[in-house]
């Protein structure tokens, strides 16, 4: 089975959010290091527009500003990598990665094949597949995470046999 498409801004963004899910080491650095410059930004305004110097409320202001960017981060993850991918896709290797490609099932290998690039992931190293909104995620092992739109699909039925006969192949 092979099915060729084009990526759009979208799938870059995805492919970046991808990448960030693969590298929790780098997610934990952010946050703590945001958690921590958000908690002494709380106790400067603090000690700022309320009384001066340490206090219960003024470690509790820091807490709470800490608190709402940790639960914020998400989110501006995901706008600052909107952001670089408008950005990318002005440049040539944002238009390289844009190109039109062919995805396709046969033998023991799922191959992604693109006018500068190919990727072969033999299908026993897939350890995860699942639908994922618009995207079909697949996890493969030290190769990382790695979404297909699911647009590409000209039916439910085609999508439907892809997943099944990648599902039932896969780690095997």
């Amino acid at each position: 089975m092979e099915i060729g498409y084009t990526p759009d801004q979208q799938d870059l963004l995805q492919s970046a959010l991808d990448a960030m899910q693969d590298h929790k080491g780098v997610e934990r650095r952010a946050k703590t290091t945001y958690g921590i410059c958000a908690f002494f930004v709380g106790l400067l305004l603090y000690a700022t527009f309320g009384k001066q110097g340490l206090s219960l409320a003024a470690v509790l202001c820091g807490a709470a500003s800490s608190l709402l960017l940790l639960a914020a981060f998400p989110l501006l993850v995901r706008l600052m990598l909107r952001r670089h991918v408008k950005k990318l896709a002005g440049q040539e290797s944002g238009r390289q990665a844009m190109l039109p490609r062919t995805v396709s099932l046969s033998g023991q290998v799922l191959k992604i094949k693109g006018e500068t690039f190919q990727k072969v992931y033999p299908l026993d190293a897939i350890k995860r597949v699942e639908r994922q909104r618009e995207y079909l995620q697949i996890t493969a092992g030290k190769e990382g995470t790695f979404s297909i739109p699911l647009r590409i699909f000209e039916s439910e039925d085609q999508r439907r046999r892809f997943i099944d006969e990648l599902s039932s192949r896969a780690g095997k």
